[in-house]
């Protein structure tokens, strides 16, 4: 059994001083025609990462943060509304690992978090929480789920229209039915130190990427880091070679496609330690997108079309960006002034 850290530790270290993370970090844009913009930042009670974001049904932005550094139970989910106001909003969790919006699957409009392992360790003390918009918590699943780290839903029809559940001890992706009862889709066995960090499968069965699975792991097994597209009998391929660690990945599915319809990747590259924005395309393609990323951060389209990430900055303090083309490049892209405008940035 492969002994696996929590994303929060499993990450380059950074010092932890009085107050917060050492570092200052802030989105540098690589790729041309793109503009990085701070739409808020929000304090936290203690150094807590995000580990992931979603939007949800009701517009609102969500991001679950991490606290395993300190009690096990700090976790907590944050919402951000339309006026870029952040809010402490699901308390409780223990060490939410990363988090996924069921709506349009047959798993419902629910936002579900996955909760790590708790203090003293013991096998199988995992759990997938339901959580409704109004707030309340369920727990969904607990069965067999050693250390779960990552979370996604099919909405290809790939793959059964299915909930998938990334283990970070008993390494593999499992099947979650919508009873919360769970199969292997695969187990990678001895493993070594490491985990599938994210899971994502593009929505169309047509799209650029096939409506396949992708899975965004750090491994110290070669053959198992970076990211793994994944077949529905469980076989997988460990594609883009360059890439040799990931923490997160996202699709643009937009229907304005800004962002190419391209895949992007939160990771490193071979040889490199410090973790980056890349942009992937079909034919694998790997292009530096933006750096000077927080090496706790996380990332999500929005529905205006966007990319948003979340970052843990020094100070106990998270901050959201988004990333958007330039003017000349919305034209470029025959969309004029697009929706972009309507969710501003809240200004103090």
């Amino acid at each position: 059994m492969a002994r696996a850290t929590s994303i929060v530790n499993w990450l380059v270290p950074v010092a932890l001083v009085a107050g917060g993370w050492t570092g200052a970090w802030g989105v540098i844009m690589e790729a041309p025609g793109y503009t990085a913009e701070s739409m808020t930042t929000y304090a936290l009670p203690f150094a807590s990462a995000p580990t992931a974001m979603t939007f949800a049904s009701d517009g609102q932005l969500y991001v679950s943060h991490n606290s395993s550094a300190l009690s096990t139970n700090n976790g907590a989910v944050y919402r951000v509304d339309s006026s870029w106001n952040a809010s402490r909003w699901v308390t409780g969790l223990v060490r939410p690992e990363h988090m996924a919006w069921g709506g349009g699957t047959t798993y419902g409009n629910h936002l579900y978090v996955v909760e790590g392992y708790k203090t003293p360790y013991t096998r199988y003390d995992g759990q997938v929480t339901r959580v409704s918009l109004s707030g309340q918590k369920t727990p969904f699943c607990t069965e067999w789920l050693d250390q779960p780290v990552s979370i996604g839903f099919d909405r290809s029809g790939n793959y059964g229209g299915s909930m998938f559940v990334g283990l970070g001890d008993s390494d593999g992706i499992m099947w979650v039915d919508t009873s919360g009862h769970t199969s292997w889709l695969k187990y990678f066995g001895e493993s070594g130190s490491g985990s599938p960090i994210d899971i994502e499968i593009e929505s169309d069965p047509q799209g650029r990427f096939g409506g396949h699975m992708y899975v965004a792991t750090w491994y110290d097994q070669p053959h198992l880091t970076g990211i793994l597209r994944f077949d529905s009998d469980g076989s997988f391929t460990r594609v883009l070679e360059g890439i040799s660690g990931a923490r997160d990945l996202a699709f643009d599915e937009s229907s304005a496609q800004l962002f190419g319809g391209d895949m992007y990747v939160f990771g490193t590259l071979q040889g490199e330690a410090n973790y980056k924005l890349y942009r992937i395309t079909p034919e694998g393609d790997i292009t530096l997108f933006a750096r000077g990323l927080s090496y706790y951060t996380a990332m999500t389209f929005g529905p205006d079309g966007a990319l948003y990430l979340a970052e843990l900055k020094s100070g106990n303090v998270a901050e959201i960006t988004r990333i958007i083309p330039e003017p000349a490049t919305l034209l470029v892209l025959g969309l004029g002034g697009l929706a972009l405008v309507r969710r501003r940035r809240r200004r103090a």
